[in-house]
């Protein structure tokens, strides 16, 4: 009886360590099916009409690529409402992201790159506009530990941007959503570059720069401060115009 029961649990257990190697077997396959160009524009499609679909708005991606282990090129991106608003359309979005620390909390961006992007919203109540250009974007993240809330910077870098921005006019309504609580994140930037960027604002005043950095700055949401190094500007100009 001990043997018959014995060889029932033996049975058993391989029957288990089958299953679950096959559960496996078929989460590996999957995930390395996703790295197939031909899976890839599948899913890219698939997950295109399903975002579209539910919040209605116009959403085209040209390709997508993935390489292991979590570097994404994304091209050709459109998102609109369909109407008169370009909310992102980008040439190129790269991001490569690094996994080493993931199951501690901690996320690293070894590199977030977008080219030739247009991002456009207008406030049909108020009126308010932002329309800005984007030559190139790169970010670069040393990590973020999700867990203490803390995001390190290695470098934020704009070239080639213009943005213009139209306040509109106040709609008189009482704001009753209320503030809600700060988000609690400190964020450490060791550089933000700036070449060739533009800013103009409700025909009032034009700025520019030709070259400018800030270093080694802080900005706690929490505590709602923040701090500089340094700064350095080449080549500005700012204009007041009154009319």
């Amino acid at each position: 009886m001990k043997k018959h029961v014995a060889g029932i649990w033996k049975r058993l257990a391989k029957w288990v360590s089958l299953l679950l190697a096959g559960v496996v077997g078929i989460v590996v396959v999957a995930a390395c099916l996703l790295y197939v160009p031909g899976v890839q524009n599948f899913v890219k499609n698939k997950v295109e009409k399903s975002v579209s679909e539910s919040t209605g708005m116009d959403i085209a991606v040209g390709r997508v690529l993935l390489r292991f282990p979590l570097n994404v090129d994304v091209e050709d991106v459109f998102v609109g409402d369909g109407r008169q608003d370009t909310l992102v359309a980008a040439e190129t979005i790269r991001v490569n992201v690094g996994l080493g620390r993931i199951l501690k909390g901690v996320v690293s961006v070894k590199e977030l790159g977008v080219r030739q992007a247009t991002v456009r919203y207008r406030d049909t109540v108020s009126g308010m506009l932002l329309d800005a250009r984007v030559g190139e974007l790169r970010l670069q993240v040393r990590e973020v530990d999700l867990k203490r809330r803390v995001a390190d910077v290695s470098l934020l870098a704009l070239e080639r941007g213009r943005v213009r921005f139209e306040p509109g006019k106040a709609s008189g309504e009482a704001d009753t959503t209320g503030g809600g609580a700060p988000l609690d994140w400190q964020l450490r930037v060791e550089e933000i570059a700036l070449s060739q960027v533009d800013y103009e604002m409700g025909g009032a005043m034009r700025a520019g720069v030709g070259n400018a950095a800030i270093r080694n700055g802080g900005i706690d949401l929490g505590r709602q401060t923040v701090a500089i190094g340094g700064v350095s500007l080449e080549e500005g100009y700012c204009e007041l115009l009154t009319g």
